[in-house]
């Protein structure tokens, strides 16, 4: 029988999950429309890894590994061109484009990150 936290962390899996592969199309458009637009973000060598890598797995099968993987990528590119952003002193997109990529990624990204949530 599962403790009641083992059965919290097994059903907030579950919802991640859930979420993954119901949201993995709209995640992997955001994602593209973003790497199209990446002159136009505020990024150092960390962030544009984070972007690379990014572009590598978005070139992988569509698989649940792939899929949380590019999730966490964009966190972890976001929470980068936020933290350079505020460094500098600039806004973290420069350009149109670029400004409504990011706020599309930074709304799936809020909606991966309430499945967290207890």
């Amino acid at each position: 029988m599962l403790r009641a936290h083992e059965r919290g962390e097994a059903e907030a899996e579950d919802s991640r999950s859930s979420w993954v592969a119901l949201n993995h199309e709209r995640v992997r458009r955001a994602s593209t429309e973003l790497l199209r637009h990446r002159e136009g973000l505020t990024a150092d060598d960390e962030a544009d890894e984070w972007l690379n890598d990014l572009g590598e797995l978005l070139d992988e099968p569509v698989s649940p590994t792939c899929e949380a993987g590019i999730i966490t990528h964009l966190r972890f590119a976001v929470e980068e061109i936020d933290r350079v952003a505020e460094e500098v002193d600039e806004m973290p997109a420069r350009t149109p484009e670029a400004r409504v990529a990011l706020k599309t990624v930074r709304r799936l990204i809020g909606g991966y990150r309430r499945r967290n949530d207890p």
